[in-house]
């Protein structure tokens, strides 16, 4: 079973008794793009199990952040982020988003010129 099959499957499984699926879980946890709608439409609240899977994309990370989170992802992802946004890869646009979405409360600094690797941090 694909981890989309798993994941309409759960949700109308979920629909009809209000129940998760342990079974289908362990699945969609395993794909970012599933495991963020499971998230956002079945657990409504962070799901932990699956974030190691999301944290492997970064648009499933912002989606994750914006509508699950309702705010600043849990450290290891945040971190993940910020040295996405120094690589100015292909996902820019995402990782812009996300900082973007923080606010003021997310300024970037440099570190000192003492730092050893020279990233950005956020203060």
């Amino acid at each position: 079973m694909t981890p989309s099959e798993a994941y309409y499957e759960a949700k109308k499984i979920y629909k009809e008794t209000g129940k998760r699926s342990p079974k289908l879980e362990n699945i969609i946890k395993n794909d970012a793009e599933h495991a963020h709608h499971y998230a956002l439409n079945i657990v409504r609240d962070r799901w932990i199990e699956a974030e190691e899977a999301i944290i492997t994309d970064v648009k499933y990370a912002f989606c994750y952040a914006f509508s699950v989170i309702k705010g600043k992802l849990p450290d290891r992802m945040h971190e993940m982020m910020i040295s996405k946004k120094i690589k100015y890869g292909e996902d820019w646009h995402w990782v812009s988003s996300y900082f973007e979405f923080l606010g003021n409360n997310a300024k970037l600094v440099r570190q000192s010129a003492n730092s050893a690797n020279g990233n950005w941090v956020v203060v």
